[in-house]
């Protein structure tokens, strides 16, 4: 048996929508089908077992009114609309204080407009984090971050996101060109608060943002998100998500559209980085049902990433 405040207090799918469009370079007149058949796919599972989804989008991305309205339609269904910046870049925390922010609040303003409410959580693209992002988050009243990489395997992740665009090699330098390089060194694995100089806290003072890190035993474990399975089999995911799941506070299960696409969703006349496209669709979704049942099986609550994050700070 877990402990009763950590088995009464909520868990959630976090869906970080890293689109064909954003792969492709944001092509005018594409049309990406992870906003279509692709969601439609994740969607029907997540209905079977009950569990909304907090979904982050690329600001960017709603510049086109099909893939705005397929937003507005996730929002009316329950869904969380998070913000995932305005064009993803992969060293989003070390860009210069006007980029940065223009990058957030861009992003931001359009998914207000697109879905008539605030977006109030937020995950930077490769977990690229800074003080100045904390402070800008703060400043417009997010009510949590899930940026921090709480795990040693941040180094060689990085490293394999910068091979995977060997093809736009400036797009994989940007990995490299990250501002928190230490992160995974100090980050706490459970919630935490931190402020614009990245001090770690454990209240919510003014000027604090909730932080919900990437889900890890300890920092010498791997962090855990559904990717791992792919690479280092599925026997080493499902024993944390059954522990963690069951014992962690803020627990969150990531998963990304490149889960749920496949061959056939793709343009072939244009050059992309998206790893796994060649396994085939049914294993993909067979691995995210399972996945999504040992979570069920915690017997905690499946809810938004807003609802952990207010059960945390309400605490």
């Amino acid at each position: 048996m877990i402990d009763v405040s950590v088995s009464d207090s909520p868990v959630a799918i976090s869906l970080n929508f890293d689109s064909l469009n954003e792969a492709y370079g944001f092509p005018q007149s594409f049309t990406d089908p992870s906003f279509e058949k692709g969601f439609d796919r994740i969607a029907r599972i997540c209905a079977n077992h009950n569990f909304p989804l907090s979904i982050y989008v690329i600001g960017k991305d709603l510049l086109n009114p099909a893939r705005a309205s397929a937003v507005k339609e996730w929002a009316s269904q329950g869904h969380e609309i998070g913000n995932h910046s305005w064009s993803h870049h992969f060293n989003l925390g070390n860009l210069s204080c006007s980029e940065l922010k223009d990058e957030v609040t861009r992003s931001h303003d359009l998914i207000s407009e697109v879905t008539g409410e605030e977006p109030k959580g937020f995950i930077s693209p490769c977990w690229s984090t800074s003080g100045r992002l904390i402070e800008i988050l703060s400043d417009l009243r997010y009510l949590y971050d899930s940026s921090a990489f709480p795990s040693l395997l941040m180094y060689p992740m990085v490293a394999k996101v910068a091979l995977n665009h060997w093809r736009n090699p400036s797009k994989g330098i940007r990995a490299l060109l990250r501002k928190d390089w230490l992160g995974p060194l100090k980050f706490p694995n459970q919630p935490f608060f931190m402020d614009s100089r990245m001090r770690v806290h454990s209240d919510n003072a003014d000027g604090r943002l909730l932080i919900l890190p990437l889900p890890a035993k300890n920092r010498i474990s791997p962090a855990i998100w559904h990717t791992l399975g792919f690479i280092f089999g599925w026997d080493l995911v499902k024993r944390n998500v059954r522990k963690l799941s069951a014992t962690r506070e803020g627990f969150y299960y990531l998963i990304h559209p490149a889960d749920f696409l496949e061959k056939n969703d793709l343009d072939e006349s244009m050059p992309m980085a998206l790893a796994r496209m060649d396994l085939p669709l049914s294993e993909k979704l067979s691995a995210l049902d399972q996945m999504f049942s040992l979570i069920k099986d915690s017997g905690r609550p499946v809810r938004t990433m807003k609802d952990v994050a207010k059960s945390i700070t309400s605490s």
